[in-house]
């Protein structure tokens, strides 16, 4: 894509269309979050729907801390690639909102990343992250979303993953994932089994 054509696209248009150029599908956001999307200042290949982004997405850790002390915006999406050296680059998507969030990093665009592997990982986690985001929303409409918790969800190649319930009325330092696996279908059943108690 030509630096002419990127001024003519807006942030959403541009980033679906860094996405498509790698051929990676495009992270699951309601249309109305997307346009809301704006390119990160400093790293021209994430966006997100926040204005302060208190690290790269690369450092999971530091969003991942964020949320459990209570400090991250209750709803936003950031999406993109960033990383460091040859081959330790990734492709992110981290969606939060009330009840749910899920920081998601899939290995992408290093020296030695298996791109069918990668591609075929993404697909399944975004189709994933969009049955759990549908499950939120229609719990919150429904008045069936335990809102003093959150269900943290986090996937990364280059560090721990797992999920764990954040409890807002005790911020932390400290966040301890359960890592059994299969870990998507675990932190589903466990999202699950707390709307249905609130039912």
């Amino acid at each position: 894509m030509s630096e002419i054509d990127a001024t003519l696209l807006s942030p959403a248009e541009a980033a679906r269309a860094l996405f498509a150029a790698d051929g990676l599908a495009f992270p699951p956001l309601p249309d109305a979050l997307a346009a809301r999307l704006v390119r990160d200042a400093d790293e021209t290949t994430v966006f997100s729907t926040r204005a302060d982004l208190p690290a790269s997405p690369y450092q999971i850790e530091v969003y991942t801390r964020e949320l459990a002390r209570g400090r991250a915006p209750s709803d936003y999406a950031l999406i993109g690639f960033a990383g460091r050296g040859i081959n330790s680059w990734a492709a992110h998507y981290y969606r939060v909102m009330p009840g749910l969030a899920l920081l998601i990093q899939i290995e992408w665009g290093g020296a030695y990343t298996d791109a069918e592997m990668s591609k075929a990982l993404a697909e399944r986690l975004f189709a994933w992250a969009a049955r759990m985001q549908d499950k939120a929303a229609a719990a919150r409409d429904a008045g069936t979303l335990p809102f003093e918790k959150t269900l943290l969800f986090v996937f990364s190649p280059f560090g721990t993953s797992g999920w764990a319930w954040l409890d807002g009325a005790a911020p932390t330092d400290r966040v301890t994932l359960d890592t059994e696996a299969p870990i998507g279908s675990r932190a589903e059943a466990a999202f699950d089994a707390a709307l249905t108690v609130r039912r």
